[in-house]
């Protein structure tokens, strides 16, 4: 980039010295400034954008967006006046944690199924429901040999190390998990309830796609 800034004759000659927002802001306060700098990352975080922007057709690249996203910041250094004041910081400064507001079914059959295998899971969301019990929810794991994403609740046994899959309303095709191995599992530190292990999970991964959408719909109505 830096390249190709400097090839348009507009080198980006303060980058250097300043390369970050955490530089930048010091650049300013030092001067007398009162200076905020947001990434464009704080600005992709509300649920009902993302969803909107999520239906219009299949994305999955977030690494490779969220990098180039950390190379864009906007800053903003002001005298005389009160920076927060400012509609569009009020706005990134208090932005809500959302969840799905759908309403809950009022009956919600969950049935398990063995699985002779152990489980292996990345980027997911799992929670303590007892002294041996850990429900896992969504990530990314092998399946048939190629690395997907995986969309239903898995529950393990710590004891026996036995894993079950759950089906909701026994209807609902989920995916077929495995050849996966116990590893690397993750939990979240707030209170053991259903309920809050999915509403963090949704807002943590904004919903990719309409098949997790669906899913997280029925977990939800079902917590």
């Amino acid at each position: 980039m830096l390249k190709h800034f400097s090839t348009l004759g507009s080198p980006l000659k303060s980058l250097h010295d300043y390369p970050s927002p955490s530089c930048l802001i010091s650049r300013y306060q030092s001067l007398g400034y009162e200076c905020h700098c947001v990434g464009m990352n704080d600005f992709f975080t509300w649920l009902n954008d993302a969803n909107r922007v999520n239906l219009l057709e299949p994305f999955d690249e977030f690494e490779e967006w969220h990098e180039k996203c950390n190379h864009y910041a906007l800053t903003v250094a002001t005298k005389g006046r009160q920076l927060l004041s400012l509609r569009f910081l009020k706005d990134v400064e208090k932005r809500p944690v959302q969840t799905d507001t759908a309403q809950k079914k009022s009956i919600c059959v969950w049935t398990f199924q063995d699985m002779p295998i152990q489980l292996w899971r990345a980027a997911h969301c799992s929670l303590v429901l007892s002294e041996n019990a850990v429900l896992t929810v969504c990530g990314f794991a092998n399946s048939d040999g190629v690395h997907k994403r995986v969309f239903s609740p898995v529950l393990t046994d710590l004891e026996t190390n036995a894993t079950h899959k759950i089906y909701i309303d026994s209807e609902e095709t989920l995916m077929d998990v495995s050849t996966l191995q116990l590893r690397d599992l993750q939990t979240v530190p707030f209170s053991s309830t259903v309920d809050e292990l999915l509403h963090s999970t949704l807002a943590k991964m904004t919903s990719y796609y309409p098949q997790i959408k669906k899913t997280y719909t029925n977990l939800l109505q079902c917590a």
